[in-house]
């Protein structure tokens, strides 16, 4: 048995659509609040460039495609492990999820047969014939598409207050159940409209800076005034106060019927040790290891690497060591908040000084560092790091030499 990977980018769906309109949402700034932001914060001109003031008109119906990937962000060759199609009625005000298992068969040409499964026409073919065989499947056609990867379903998980190791172990599991992944991407869908019905306040307490640097990390097509305006819909519609205008199903139409199960968020060890029990009876030497330390070793080799290099004006070099920190956006998944918030100091510094002296642009420079200081906002007692980061940021800026 495989233990559980926290460095592998691995599928998960935990992303979908719910927690992309929940937290790219709101976009509208409270009386002075724009005016008020922070220069290393969000200022009006990236908010306009992102589209936040744009009038959306919303259509009747919405079709988002929600892809769990197990690979880096941004890359062209992915493996979609999680797939979910979510429809949105804005007429009769309902959700509902098509959940399509990762083996589905799938044909490859030139692949051996037990290669010919759904998830891995991403990789070897692309995703667009990926998307275009899942529009099949479902029935609706892809309106929009969100690809959550493993770290960035850390990230919103921590946010809404999960506890995303627990959460995401729960989430990915499928060893113990008799039909496998079919009952693993049902429960993910029974996850999501859980959040539609019981974390919309937790969404609003989100500061805007960090909702900002949230819509900047997910792979998306949809603006986020779109998203904005679809949240602000979908909060005063009649949906979160009625279970029975969510529904779920899964295709293909013969794939076996799991049932329903929920994550018990109070007891969540608790729930995880009798599954796992279960895999232990049939492989008394399976364990669930715990991988922090090899993942902090690996990101301070890059991190020391980058730093190295980057003072020896090894520019080149120094971008290529950091890329595996921030290509894979390693911080969300670093459990100890203490290290977590000095990992995302070290990767603003040596960002945004790689960037500003390979090109001496602001705003280049400050993409990155001014995504961190809007996710650090999420995190307690941040105020010391933040601060860092801006008192970097001043006096790099100055330095045109």
């Amino acid at each position: 048995m495989k233990a559980a990977r926290y460095i592998k980018w691995s599928a998960i769906s935990i992303g979908a659509v719910v927690l992309f309109l929940l937290f790219f949402s709101h976009a509208m700034c409270p009386a002075g609040q724009c005016s008020d932001v922070s220069g290393w914060s969000i200022s009006g001109d990236i908010a306009r460039m992102l589209g936040f003031y744009e009038d959306v008109e919303l259509p009747d119906e919405v079709n988002v495609l929600v892809i769990g990937v197990d690979s880096r962000k941004g890359s062209d060759t992915v493996h979609c492990d999680a797939i979910h199609m979510v429809h949105i009625d804005l007429v009769d005000e309902t959700m509902h999820f098509v959940n399509v298992p990762r083996g589905t068969f799938s044909y490859i040409p030139g692949q051996p047969p037990e290669e010919q499964y759904l998830a891995n026409v991403c990789d070897y073919i692309d995703v667009d014939t990926f998307v275009e065989r899942v529009n099949v499947i479902t029935g609706y056609e892809a309106d929009y598409r969100v690809q959550v990867g493993f770290s960035q379903a850390q990230g919103l998980l921590r946010a809404l207050d999960f506890n995303p190791t627990t959460t995401l172990q729960y989430l990915r599991h499928r060893q113990s159940y008799a039909i496998g992944d079919p009952q693993r991407s049902y429960n993910q869908s029974i996850f999501l409209s859980d959040l539609v019905m019981n974390r919309m306040d937790i969404v609003d307490s989100i500061p805007l800076p960090a909702r900002f640097a949230l819509f900047k990390l997910v792979d998306t097509d949809m603006s986020h005034s779109f998203a904005d305006a679809l949240y602000s819909w979908l909060a005063n519609s009649d949906i979160p106060g009625d279970t029975e205008r969510i529904t779920h199903a899964t295709k293909p139409a013969w794939t076996p019927v799991a049932f329903e199960m929920r994550f018990d968020e109070e007891n969540a060890e608790e729930q995880l040790q009798s599954l796992h029990k279960v895999l232990r009876y049939y492989d008394p030497s399976f364990k669930v290891s715990d991988l922090q330390s090899i993942l902090k070793n690996y990101i301070d080799e890059h991190v020391a690497s980058s730093y190295s290099k980057l003072v020896n004006g090894d520019l080149v070099g120094a971008r290529e060591s950091l890329d595996f920190v921030t290509d894979q956006q390693l911080w969300h998944q670093v459990e100890d908040a203490s290290s977590r918030k000095e990992l995302m100091v070290e990767v603003a510094v040596l960002d945004s000084s790689i960037v500003w002296y390979e090109s001496y642009q602001q705003d280049r420079a400050l993409g990155l560092a001014t995504t961190l200081i809007g996710l650090l906002e999420l995190e307690e007692e941040s105020a010391p790091s933040i601060l860092k980061i801006k008192t970097h940021l001043t006096e790099l800026l100055e330095d045109r030499t």
